[in-house]
Parts: structure tokens; sequence; C-alpha cells
């Protein structure tokens, strides 16, 4: 169940990306990206519109989809640019499909973190002086009094702090599992040890 959960994000995802970067869909183009049958595009399409992140329409002209301004491709709902909230209804279950389609969609598009380098994290000049240090610890005194000390009052802007002001009222586990969903679907995102810094990378998604 989980991974047919995953897959139909994950089906949503691709249809959602093509939707923003064309006016027009035609079926048999769809058919030709996404290998399913016309009832399941319906249902997709349905819940891409219902979740705020499209709004197309069937035209029998093109025999497929299009959007019912193409100059509004991109639907935003607030001054901070983000999708328009979902069309909720009865259905609980479906309501949190939709609430989630609009959070991961939110979180592809919009995200933002600091990618601050690691050694500055850690109060070094740059790359080399960090190295120096590393490397050579007894020479890198002979020059400097001691090591850096990392300021801990510092804050940087990550992903982590993006999410929580994007979305308050989700905790941290429904953060992780959002995060969890979208590196299934070939969009990491994370924290990197080595280099000490949160990182994501969404190139799969780009290139559907």
């Amino acid at each position: 169940m989980k991974q047919e959960v995953t897959d139909k994000f994950s089906r949503q995802f691709r249809l959602f990306h093509l939707f923003a970067h064309c006016s027009i869909l035609p079926y048999d183009d769809l058919n030709f990206y996404i290998k399913v049958s016309l009832k399941t595009i319906q249902r997709d399409v349905k819940d891409l519109n219902d979740a705020g992140l499209i709004d197309v329409h069937f035209s029998k002209k093109v025999k497929g989809y299009a959007w019912r301004d193409p100059q509004e491709r991109y639907l935003r709902f607030n001054e901070a640019g983000y999708f328009r909230p979902p069309c909720l209804g009865q259905n609980q279950a479906r309501n949190r499909h939709l609430l989630k389609l609009n959070r991961l969609a939110t979180i592809v598009w919009y995200i933002k973190n600091e990618d601050i380098p690691f050694y500055e994290k850690l109060g070094y000049e740059d790359e080399e002086d960090y190295q120096w240090a590393m490397e050579d610890p007894a020479a890198y005194l002979s020059y400097n009094d001691s090591f850096p000390e990392k300021n801990e009052n510092m804050h940087y802007y990550t992903y982590v702090d993006w999410y929580q002001e994007t979305f308050p009222e989700c905790s941290r586990s429904i953060m992780y599992r959002d995060f969890n969903d979208l590196r299934k679907m070939g969009l990491t995102i994370g924290y990197n040890e080595v280099e000490r810094c949160y990182q994501y990378d969404f190139t799969s998604f780009y290139s559907y």
C-alpha cells in the first residue's frame, strides 16, 4: 500500500511538471509520458486541481487538457508566492492526500536554504585554512593563537527553518516523512555529514 501511495505521488508530480511547462496537453501526449488509463489521468488531474497546484479543464478542441488561463501556470495565493490552498471536502483521507500534495510541490518549487560552507560554520577563513589546521595542527598553531571557535549563537537559515515557517501546523515527524517521500521519488534532501551542511538535489525531478 505504501509503495502504491508513493507511485501515485510520483505519477502526479510528473503530471504536474508537464502542466507547469505546457499550456495545452492532448491526452495522447500525456499518455506518451505517463502510461496509465484515461480514468487514472482524469483522477490525477482532479487531485492536482483540488490541491491548488493547477487550474486546467478538459478541452474537446485539443482532445486533452488546457489551462483556463495560460498566463497563470503557477497559481499563487499569498505574499510568499506559494500555491493556493487545497479545496478540501468530506473525505478525510483524500484531504490528507491533497494537503500533502500541495506541501510536497511547495517544497520542490520554493524551498530555501543557506548553503554555508562547512569551514565557515567552524570559523575558518576558507577551505585552505581549514585543511591546514586538519593536516598540520602544530604548524597552524605556530602562526595562529588558537583554533577558531564556532559561534554557537550564529544562525543559518536552513531548509528545516523554512519548512517550520511555511508549515507551522506540521510536526518534525511529518516534515521528515515528507522529505523521505521526496527521496523515494528521487528528490534528495538531508544533512550532509561530510560537508556539514543541509543540501538538496531536485535534478531528477526537473529532468522528467
